[in-house]
């Protein structure tokens, strides 16, 4: 049987450093920084946001990890 408190804190925990890592490595390769540049100027031209790209892009990798991390569970259980 699975103890839902726990696994809710641990994935918690997985989506926060996850999150974390996305942002250090969007940071430190040049690749995956010009490629969100280019994500986000096609989202700003397009109206779908307001925020700066530092704040959008912080947002990005969340919504990210937390798709990998529920993939993950999905094809767990």
């Amino acid at each position: 049987m699975v103890d839902s408190k726990a696994l809710l804190s641990e994935l918690k925990t997985l989506v926060t450093d996850l999150s974390e890592d996305l942002l250090a490595r969007s940071t430190e390769n040049a690749d995956v920084d010009a490629g969100l540049r280019e994500a986000y100027k096609q989202i700003e031209k397009g109206g779908r946001t307001a925020q700066a790209f530092e704040v959008w892009r912080e947002d990005y990798l969340d919504q990210v990890a937390v798709a990998w991390v529920l993939g993950c569970v999905f094809v767990r259980f």
